[in-house]
């Protein structure tokens, strides 16, 4: 008989995927039922997968205050980020034939592979925000850049790996403030989604993306939040999304995001004070137990549910996270996109950290269904296996 694959009881890897809430199971089996019908045929079948989709695209307009058309459904976060990204740089490029590009070193390896597609067949110019000792972006770089020829503005609202929250609003005020034609400023919202409110003015940008795996959805489903005036080039031609992207919608994907985005706004203050409490306690530990260890992300301007720090040199990584899987407790060694990599952490590396070093990162991140128990067990069987 083929044994089980092992399963950790202690689940804390949510920033790479969260369990879907419970709601959004129980509605599987009915809309399986209900929805199977390809949204875009004309019979009455269709219309109720339609319908079902149009249902999420207003739970999703009325969260983040925008209009129906400025919501484009995606396959995830990738996708929604290359559709934005390269989507607008072509746009751009074919207007002018030139394309500069402002960025972040710290981004997530989707958003460096749309800038390098950009560099390598649009001959875009990429330069970098410089960033202080704790991975911050410094904003002093906007007051001397030339943002009169810039045509992309691209940063992360949180960092996945370390947990920072960048001050995203501040770029989008000083870009909203220009007088010569401005910049398109686009975010990635995938990691801040899960505690942040967002929308085109909060946040002060031009688009902004989701991945519904983490935030409770099921993966595979995810949206681009684009400003209707802003222009793209289509990559993906097709009818679906207003015929900006092809391929049939996942509709039980679009209607799981919906109702977990109804479900997180319903919870998001009480899910934050959690959070919170939980990051307290999983820092005092390191603190007070491990103070040669260092903390990677910060104190101030984090995302509460995110909580990274770096090995000592001398003990195994892979080792650490295994002996701590088969011990019960699931936690990443950096982004999902390249925790199975055995190189550096770009996102390590553009903060100074050395190679070696860079490979050290740990992250260990919440979910809505996580508890203070689980985190205090964690604690246990975490310290087991570090180096006094």
């Amino acid at each position: 008989m083929t044994q089980a694959p092992h399963r950790s009881a202690i689940y804390l890897d949510h920033a790479a995927s969260s369990q879907p809430y419970p709601l959004v199971l129980r509605s599987l089996k009915k809309s399986a039922e209900l929805h199977f019908g390809n949204p875009s045929a004309l019979h009455s079948v269709a219309n109720t997968s339609r319908a079902a989709i149009e249902r999420a695209r207003h739970q999703m307009r009325t969260i983040f205050s925008v209009d129906a058309e400025e919501i484009f459904f995606t396959s995830g976060a990738t996708e929604a980020l290359h559709l934005g990204i390269i989507g607008s740089g072509i746009h751009i490029y074919n207007t002018k034939k030139n394309l500069h590009i402002i960025s972040s070193p710290l981004v997530h390896s989707a958003v460096r592979g749309a800038l390098e597609f950009l560099k390598q067949h649009f001959s875009a110019k990429i330069s970098f925000f410089p960033i202080d000792k704790n991975g911050f972006l410094d904003l002093d770089f906007l007051n001397k850049a030339p943002l009169e020829t810039t045509d992309l503005v691209v940063a992360e609202h949180g960092n996945s790996e370390m947990g920072l929250r960048q001050p995203v609003e501040k770029i989008g005020e000083k870009i909203e403030q220009m007088t010569t034609p401005k910049p398109v400023f686009i975010i990635d919202t995938a990691a801040s989604v899960v505690i942040e409110k967002l929308s085109f003015s909060l946040q002060e940008c031009d688009m902004f993306v989701l991945s519904a795996e983490k935030f409770g959805g099921l993966s595979g489903v995810g949206a681009l939040i684009k400003k209707k005036q802003i222009p793209l080039s289509v990559l993906q031609a097709g009818v679906q999304e207003w015929g900006m992207r092809g391929g049939t919608e996942n509709t039980l994907g679009i209607i799981s995001m919906g109702e977990a985005l109804a479900e997180l706004e319903k919870i998001r203050g009480k899910t934050r004070k959690k959070y919170k409490e939980f990051q307290r306690l999983i820092r005092d530990f390191f603190t007070k137990n491990f103070p040669n260890i260092k903390i990677l992300t910060p104190e101030k301007n984090f995302l509460p549910h995110v909580f990274m720090f770096l090995l000592p040199p001398e003990k195994d990584k892979t080792l650490f996270l295994t002996q701590c899987d088969l011990d019960g407790v699931a936690i990443a060694g950096g982004s999902a996109c390249g925790a199975g990599n055995i190189e550096p952490s770009k996102v390590l590396l553009n903060t100074g950290l050395d190679e070696k070093t860079a490979k050290q990162g740990v992250r260990i991140s919440f979910g809505w269904n996580t508890t203070e128990g689980e985190i205090k067990e964690a604690i246990k069987i975490i310290e087991k296996y570090l180096p006094r």
